[in-house]
């Protein structure tokens, strides 16, 4: 008996040993079907082969190969006596090296099996070839770069983390993202139940081309601001189907059946039919880049048919000017996105939006000469964040209300001073760091944790060996240390305290009366997740005193706290990428009218027809 034979058997090899037996036609016995499989390492493919190539010898030629198998040369068997004890082996498996078969040779006729078994055998042995199952061996794959070795004597890099490396993939496989991923996409199609809404959510829009998925959620947007309502009805539109006028014409019928319409998801095709909108076609491109152009171009538009009609209202256009000596301010130019960058380079500024906003110092740069009733910021969030940056970099925050008095050009003398107190209170405030500093730290040491450590050792584990010398002296050391430990937390207390103070101050500046006239409250965020796909941006929208999530058709009710802290993407650099902001308070005097007198439709030769082109979004600089 063999080593071979020794092993237990499985139900596979009694299967196939059975098999093997049936087909021999009792020219094998359950043993010797047995050796053979067992020669080939339980290919069934490899053993039936032989035994039609090789016929009556196969099975004793299966015990011969097994006798000098087991037959292992000792340490002093010579190299002679290997090569020819291997030349006396005989090879069972058929194959081209050993073997020269073409590819019509018959399986022999001998070895039991009659002449008219022929047609069976081959049959069976192209079955066999045909089911054959993949077996271990060498692969003849290209090597792929990534499964090198590295080399032993050069330095390794500083290892990631498993998070880190889930994350570099991720980015990796969004960025390969295409054109072509979203060729064949269709939108789910909305169940009967929930095809009619039965409260006031507002309307899902949908364009048929999935990559325009952005327009809807930019439409709808617009939708949730009353005054933006206004205008759009109160529009006057000439007959001529100029792409202006037909795409302001269909958002008009589009805002109405948003008014009156039960249907829960609507389409926004005729609206950007005459509107130049590009599609987003992979994450090479962020959401917000098209967004922000489709946003400005139907802002345009509104602007354009309003002026046409006599009315000069601030409805999304921002005139800003450039500050010169003694305080005069030039106008350069209207601003439709206000662009706010997020990728936090600066640590130092908190990653919020008004801090951000500060830290651009427009009032020494440009100051807006009129305030709109809506106004948009386009965030620029870090384009590739790095997987480290991840762990440090702060999220951007942005709040329900804000003002925006300070950055108006009439009130560029209050900002100026206030900004100079800014600076004396934020250096007071540094210096008081710098002190609380040297107390916790000297020689890039931490003071207070080595002043704890000594007072914890004269007073848990000094020993005074019995000497009452030694034992006192423990005591007063203990004492000593522990006034120290008092005074030093007294001083620290004392300079958080007034660290807060500077710090609560600074922040308080521009919360006086004269600042805060102009009053805006959030309407609408556009949040990418860092993916690509209809369903990877969504947005949230204030309307009718709630807020509402709409991802694709699905509209539902959310509390305020999931739209501010809604952190989706900011892994990815994503996140919140459009924050839409209308003025719910102004001065008296100065309330934004954008409803305007339904005066009669002027003659076609009296309005100059305006095409709408893409355009790069303006902005303050």
């Amino acid at each position: 008996m063999t080593a071979l034979d020794e092993l237990p058997s499985t139900s596979q090899e009694d299967q196939d040993v059975d098999l093997m037996v049936s087909l021999s036609d009792g020219k094998l016995n359950e043993d010797q079907a047995r050796g053979i499989l067992r020669r080939f390492n339980g290919d069934i493919n490899r053993a039936m082969n032989a035994i039609f190539e090789e016929g009556e010898s196969a099975p004793h030629q299966a015990m011969e190969v097994d006798r000098r198998h087991n037959n292992t040369p000792g340490p002093s068997t010579s190299r002679q006596e290997m090569e020819t004890r291997t030349q006396d082996i005989i090879d069972l498996t058929g194959s081209e090296n050993n073997k020269e078969y073409s590819q019509d040779t018959e399986p022999l006729a001998t070895g039991g099996f009659d002449q008219g078994d022929d047609d069976l055998a081959r049959a069976l042995k192209a079955s066999l070839e045909t089911t054959s199952e993949a077996a271990f061996q060498p692969s003849d794959r290209a090597p792929d770069p990534q499964w090198a070795m590295v080399p032993s004597n050069v330095e390794a890099g500083p290892a990631m983390t498993q998070d880190d490396q889930h994350l570099s993939r991720a980015i990796e496989a969004s960025l390969s993202s295409s054109m072509e991923d979203m060729t064949n996409v269709e939108y789910d199609v909305v169940p009967d139940a929930e095809a009619l809404r039965n409260d006031i959510r507002p309307v899902a829009l949908r364009p048929v081309d999935p990559k325009l998925c952005y327009t809807g959620l930019v439409i709808q947007a617009l939708y949730v601001i009353e005054e933006v309502r206004q205008a759009v009805a109160s529009l006057k539109l000439s007959d001529n189907h100029a792409s202006s006028d037909a795409g302001l014409s269909a958002l008009q019928q589009l805002f109405a059946r948003m008014d009156s319409c039960p249907d829960a998801v609507l389409s926004v095709e005729e609206v950007i039919k005459s509107i130049t909108t590009p599609p987003w076609i992979s994450l090479r491109e962020r959401p917000g880049d098209v967004s922000v152009g489709f946003f400005e171009t139907v802002a345009r538009a509104i602007r354009v048919a309003m002026t046409a009609h006599g009315s000069n209202a601030k409805l999304f256009n921002i005139p800003y000017g450039r500050v010169e000596g003694n305080h005069q301010v030039n106008l350069e130019g209207e601003a439709y996105i206000v662009p706010v960058d997020s990728s936090s380079e600066n640590l130092t500024v908190p990653n919020d939006l008004m801090s951000r906003l500060t830290n651009l110092q427009l009032f020494e740069k440009s100051m807006i000469l009129e305030l709109s009733q809506v106004v948009t910021f386009h965030v620029s969030p870090a384009i590739h964040p790095r997987p480290t940056d991840t762990k440090t970099r702060p999220s951007f925050t942005f709040p329900k209300t804000i003002y925006l008095d300070r950055f108006l050009d009439e009130n560029i003398d209050t900002v100026r001073a206030k900004w100079d107190q800014k600076k004396s209170l934020t250096h007071s405030a540094a210096l008081l760091e710098e002190r609380k500093n040297a107390i916790t730290h000297f020689d890039n040491k931490d003071t207070l944790l080595n002043l704890k450590t000594s007072l914890r050792y004269y007073e848990s584990v000094a020993d005074a060996g019995g000497s009452s010398e030694r034992q006192d002296t423990i005591k007063k050391m203990a004492d000593k240390l522990r006034r120290v430990m008092e005074a030093l937390n007294q001083e620290l207390t004392v300079l958080d305290s007034e660290i807060a103070e500077l710090n609560t101050r600074c922040g308080q500046l521009f919360d006086v009366p004269e600042l805060q006239q102009y009053k805006y409250e959030l309407k609408a965020v556009l949040i990418h997740n860092g993916l690509h796909g209809q369903k990877n941006i969504y947005s949230y929208v204030q309307h009718e005193g709630k807020w509402w999530k709409t991802v694709d058709a699905s509209v539902c009710e959310v509390s305020e706290e999931v739209v501010f802290e809604d952190q989706t993407g900011v892994h990815l650099g994503a996140g919140p990428y459009i924050l839409i902001y209308n003025c719910v308070a102004s001065p008296p005097d100065e309330e934004v009218d954008v409803v305007m007198d339904m005066a009669p439709v002027p003659a076609a030769a009296e309005i100059s027809t305006v095409e709408v082109e893409m355009q790069a979004p303006a902005s303050i600089t």
